[in-house]
């Protein structure tokens, strides 16, 4: 009888072990990526940017980070409701994700911003000629 206890509390325990790893990796998951758009979330881009500025710095090569804003989302969910507005930077999302070459990295945080990292940029892959590639206006301001 304490064996059959001890074997089933054995296997409660290694249902508990498997389920407590499950849910460790969703957190992980969650904290690196966004939740609304399920892009990179700032930690995640933060980390690849680290790696990016290395490698740059090992290979003599340029990488670009792009700070992109949707102006006007705070009066826009005001008046259509903020089920639209999360549709609307989803969408945004997904469009400039389309845009990246392999090795780019898209990060949402919160809001309205985007950040882009590119990384192995050339001269000629400023960020008013990605614009011009990705049919987003350019409005470059150096910060």
């Amino acid at each position: 009888m304490l064996a059959a206890r001890l074997k089933l509390g054995a296997e409660q325990l290694d249902r508990l072990a498997a389920e407590n790893s499950r849910l460790e990796a969703e957190l992980n998951a969650l904290a690196d990526h966004d939740a609304l758009t399920g892009l990179p979330g700032p930690r995640l881009f933060l980390d690849r940017l680290t790696v990016a500025l290395i490698h740059a710095s090992r290979q003599k090569q340029k990488l670009v980070v792009l700070c992109l804003a949707v102006d006007g989302l705070p009066a826009l969910r005001e008046s259509v409701g903020r089920s639209a507005v999360d549709d609307l930077v989803r969408s945004v999302g997904a469009v400039l994700e389309q845009t990246l070459r392999q090795g780019d990295t898209i990060s949402h945080g919160a809001g309205e911003a985007f950040a882009l990292l590119l990384p192995g940029t050339s001269a000629a892959r400023t960020p008013c000629a990605w614009s011009r590639r990705s049919a987003w206006p350019c409005a470059a301001r150096s910060a």
